[in-house]
């Protein structure tokens, strides 16, 4: 009567499909603008490109409908407004990847991902269970369960949209495509 399970670390992402082509232009044309004018970043990625931050003001209305069912999931404690922080545009070619990350800021509570261009083998998105990434129990070869999961693996594809707590750690796998990927990555803020 007194016994009880407790679950202490709940992480819930959202995946679904998110489609804009207004959107979806206004993120190609970053990229080409910053690939022409050479303003690009080095934050996570190993080759490819990482475009500088957009201008949010431009893309406040994308993702909304997602971003709202995502958050209206977890217990309000207070009113607030949901709001894009950054967003910027990364393009994986042959070879590329990213460094295991997070986006984490006092000002920054969820994340996400859109891929706008994803072909077969163009590199998964793994979300790490442990900063070691590592199980020394090997509790996956007696529970299947989250508990016992050492990497969730999402697979990309067009107009996939992944939402998830700014501080998961994540990386992205090498891409083994001829083509390449475009992703646009993503920081949300509740103020």
């Amino acid at each position: 009567k007194d016994k009880m399970n407790i679950n202490i670390h709940r992480t819930s992402i959202y995946v679904t499909r998110y489609e804009s082509e207004k959107h979806k232009n206004i993120f190609l044309k970053h990229l080409d603008k910053c690939k022409h004018s050479k303003k690009l970043s080095l934050v996570s990625n190993v080759g490819g490109v990482q475009t500088e931050i957009i201008n949010p003001s431009i893309i406040k209305d994308c993702w909304k409908g997602p971003l709202n069912k995502y958050i209206s999931q977890f217990k309000k404690v207070k009113d607030f407004k949901i709001c894009i922080h950054s967003s910027w545009v990364n393009q994986n070619f042959v070879s590329d990847y990213n460094m295991p990350h997070n986006h984490t800021g006092t000002l920054i509570q969820f994340s996400g991902i859109w891929y706008i261009k994803a072909s077969r083998n163009s590199g998964d998105l793994l979300f790490l269970n442990r900063p070691e990434n590592s199980d020394p129990t090997n509790l996956f070869k007696y529970i299947d369960d989250p508990l016992s999961w050492v990497n969730y693996r999402i697979t990309p594809e067009d107009n996939k949209l992944i939402l998830f707590p700014s501080t998961l750690v994540h990386l992205v796998e090498p891409c083994r495509s001829d083509q390449d990927r475009i992703s646009v990555a993503f920081n949300v803020s509740l103020i």
